[in-house]
């Protein structure tokens, strides 16, 4: 009965619990399926699109392929250029 007493006292942390039809997390352990994560060391998760980031010396290179390509293959050249704008303004 008195270690009962301790222990509610020093676990004074409740653990949460979600659980889905696929999904279970409980404190730090993920559990998807099959699959157990322990999530104590991941500082950070993201969802959703996540941004390539090229060099820029092959940006400039794929510029000037472009450009180059719009000389002798009008079609493919616009196409790189059309590419390369579309990467940079997103």
């Amino acid at each position: 009965m008195m270690n009962k007493g301790i222990e509610k006292l020093f676990n004074t942390q409740e653990e949460e619990e979600i659980k889905t039809d696929r999904l279970q997390i409980n404190g730090n352990i993920l559990r998807i399926d099959q699959t157990t994560l322990q999530l104590s060391n991941i500082s950070s998760i993201s969802h959703g699109l996540i941004k390539v980031k090229i060099p820029y010396a092959f940006l400039i290179i794929w510029g000037v392929v472009g450009l180059l390509f719009i000389k002798l293959f009008a079609l493919i050249g616009f196409i790189l250029l059309i590419g390369l704008g579309i990467y940079i303004f997103n």
